[in-house]
């Protein structure tokens, strides 16, 4: 080998490497979800994603709705209280965290609470089951969490799961030190 390749290797280690297109990640990861292409680039729009987020909760709660779900399998379920959570942590982002002042916050509370009663029936009679006003409620904020997946953009959503994950790792911490 020679010396110049060596001096060159050794430059190139030392050298950063660099994203070009750092700056369309970016604008895509802070714009809204829409179908427009990416502003500045033939990269497709985020839609896609935001419509897939979407239909995965709706599939999930119909599954469970109509009793598909089998007993042992707590994804649907675990899909639906995720999408909840979310959307709690992002209303009260949007809207401030007062349920009084918040419009969004008590029928995500309510759906919550409703998949809480459906866990705890699930734990005592072995089933899936969602009651109809429960379903409902949970429709209801299905609708909100839509409406909030819209409105955010990929960071903010990204963010929000941060945010809930830090919490249930506490609480998971916090039921550790309990027992």
């Amino acid at each position: 080998m020679s010396r110049k390749t060596t001096s060159y290797a050794r430059k190139r280690k030392h050298s950063p490497i660099s994203n070009g297109s750092a700056w369309l990640d970016s604008i895509q990861r802070s714009a809204p979800y829409s179908d427009e292409p990416i502003i500045g680039s033939w990269l497709p729009g985020t839609q896609s994603a935001a419509t897939n987020s979407m239909n995965r909760v709706r599939d999930a709660f119909g599954r469970m709705q109509l009793g598909w779900t089998a007993p042992a399998d707590t994804m649907d379920y675990d899909l639906m209280t995720h999408a909840m959570g979310i959307s709690c942590i992002r209303a009260g982002q949007i809207a401030g965290e007062d349920s009084d002042n918040n419009p969004m916050l008590p029928p995500l509370i309510a759906a919550n609470l409703a998949l809480r009663h459906v866990l705890n029936r699930r734990r005592k009679w072995g089933k899936w089951e969602i009651l109809p006003v429960e379903a409902e409620s949970i429709d209801w904020a299905i609708e909100i969490y839509e409406v909030i997946v819209q409105a955010s953009s990929p960071m903010q959503l990204t963010a929000a799961v941060d945010l809930r994950m830090l919490g249930l790792a506490g609480a998971v911490q916090e039921s550790l030190e309990i027992e």
